[in-house]
């Protein structure tokens, strides 16, 4: 299906168009030195990161979020060449969502409604990236483990920074976690269930009574560790592609693939989700095995002492924050949660709207 593009340009998109495809750094540079030859003030420039990149001021919240000072506090920074790249970094993440949103936002019988997102939509879609980017930044890091989730002084924290968005902002933040819940649920971590499915639509209800669904193992795991940090980024006989995971042969069978039961699945999903957009889509793009997602995650949630990694307890059995702090800020406002996932499940709400097709 041809999707029909929507995005029109202007003057301050165009400034940025033509170098998009080069590094971080260098573009970074390009725009800042640009605009000190030119004499111009840093107007310019950030009104060219706001047309490709923004919301401006919340890209820049994040880009500036440290843990001296609360997430909700407003920032007002000079703009700089770290500050640009810094932006870059994260508009170019938030860019490739935009390619991915409509393709699981509307899937299955859904795919006939498949468009490309309005110029409006994809900034709102910047916006809920940016936002669930600077959440996790703030409230899904070591310093939360799962003994702190109920305490009454954490949750009002996380409250204070959700209480300054709209009904509206929270339900495109829930639209685009949905994203996120099921690209990690279909692409990245798959089901036992799914894994068996989609064995028996390539080779037959045979081969799918065959299959030797492996439980979580300390050895198993350890051994894709020694091998992710060694800088193999592929195992010995791992699968290439993604859709090489439900291949059966000698050297592979496609059931070590599976996170679980459905309801192991479901928690395992809530942990992943604490992971920010950038590592989601990394996992996304190049990771095609069970042994190299934990091996990837295990890497990047745990801390290292003089090469020694220590397991991450925050991360493990402890699931994301953010969808139960906006219904808790909803249900503090008198919205019916109900009407809210009525409204956002049938398209009236979230990024990309059924209004719109």
């Amino acid at each position: 299906m041809i999707l029909a593009s929507t995005q029109q340009h202007n003057p301050s998109s165009i400034i940025l168009s033509p170098f998009e495809l080069l590094p971080t750094e260098t573009l970074a540079n390009i725009l800042h030195c640009t605009a000190d030859a030119c004499g111009l003030s840093s107007l310019l420039a950030l009104a060219a990161l706001d047309t490709t990149y923004g919301p401006i001021q919340d890209v820049i919240q994040l880009a500036t979020h440290n843990a001296s000072q609360e997430p909700h506090i407003k920032r007002d920074v000079p703009l700089s060449a770290a500050l640009e790249r810094n932006v870059i970094f994260y508009g170019n993440t938030a860019l490739r969502w935009e390619e991915i949103y409509p393709f699981k936002k509307w899937h299955g019988e859904q795919s006939i409604n498949r468009r490309l997102l309005t110029d409006d939509e994809r900034r709102k879609l910047r916006r809920a990236v940016y936002r669930i980017w600077l959440y996790d930044a703030a409230y899904h890091n070591p310093h939360f483990s799962r003994y702190t989730r109920r305490m009454l002084q954490v949750q009002t924290k996380r409250l204070q920074l959700l209480q300054g968005w709209t009904n509206a902002e929270l339900a495109e933040l829930v639209d685009m976690q949905r994203i996120f819940r099921r690209v990690l649920a279909m692409n990245v971590c798959p089901s036992n269930g799914r894994v068996e499915r989609k064995v028996i639509a390539r080779y037959g209800h045979e081969h799918a009574m065959n299959l030797f669904f492996k439980p979580e193992g300390a050895a198993r795991l350890q051994s894709a560790q020694i091998g992710y940090l060694s800088g193999q980024t592929h195992y010995q006989h791992q699968p290439q592609t993604r859709n090489s995971r439900y291949i059966t042969n000698g050297q592979h069978d496609p059931g070590e693939e599976g996170f679980g039961d459905d309801v192991s699945h479901y928690y395992k999903i809530a942990d992943m989700l604490k992971l920010d957009p950038a590592r989601i889509l990394h996992l996304y793009t190049s990771t095609f095995s069970k042994a190299e997602v934990e091996a990837y995650v295990y890497a990047t949630t745990s801390a290292c002492n003089n090469g020694i990694y220590t397991n991450p307890d925050w991360f493990y059995n402890n699931g994301e924050t953010l969808g139960e702090s906006a219904y808790q800020c909803l249900n503090a406002r008198y919205v019916s949660i109900e009407d809210f996932e009525l409204d956002l499940s049938q398209g009236r709400t979230g990024i990309g709207t059924d209004g719109e097709c």
